[in-house]
């Protein structure tokens, strides 16, 4: 056999394969990544919806603050303690820039439905987590 013949059948079938295999099938395989990525995003929303459906919430609020991860939280005040909410970390309706020190928030268990009541005004917004009807 001639080794000139077979490095360059080797080069020719390279120089073919690597143009197929990048415009055929990289672009199908970034489309099944994006996709996964995609479908736990989707997941998370809705693990948040189900949580924050979940909560009851009644109080003052008496802190807002980001955390240094850039997370959204506030501290809510009711009679008997004080506590740390998570329930606008993941949701994306703008409630967080909404809401100020001294409103007073309620949400019923088993609802999104969060009514916000301020000096003179009284607001009701339905959280929202951006979960696909399909997941929910």
């Amino acid at each position: 056999m001639n080794i000139k013949k077979i490095l360059s059948n080797r080069f020719s079938q390279m120089v073919i394969a690597l143009p197929l295999m990048y415009f055929l099938v990289l672009p199908q395989m970034r489309k099944l990544m994006l996709y996964d990525q995609e479908n736990r995003l989707d997941r998370r929303a809705c693990m948040e919806d189900s949580i924050a459906s979940e909560m009851l919430i009644e109080g003052v609020i008496v802190e807002k603050y980001l955390t240094p991860r850039k997370l959204r939280k506030f501290k809510l005040s009711n009679k008997q303690d004080t506590i740390d909410s998570e329930l606008l970390i993941f949701e994306t309706a703008k409630t967080y820039d909404f809401i100020q020190v001294g409103d007073t928030l309620g949400k019923k268990a088993g609802s999104l439905n969060l009514f916000v009541r301020r000096l003179n005004l009284d607001t009701l917004i339905v959280l929202d987590y951006s979960c696909p009807q399909n997941l929910n």
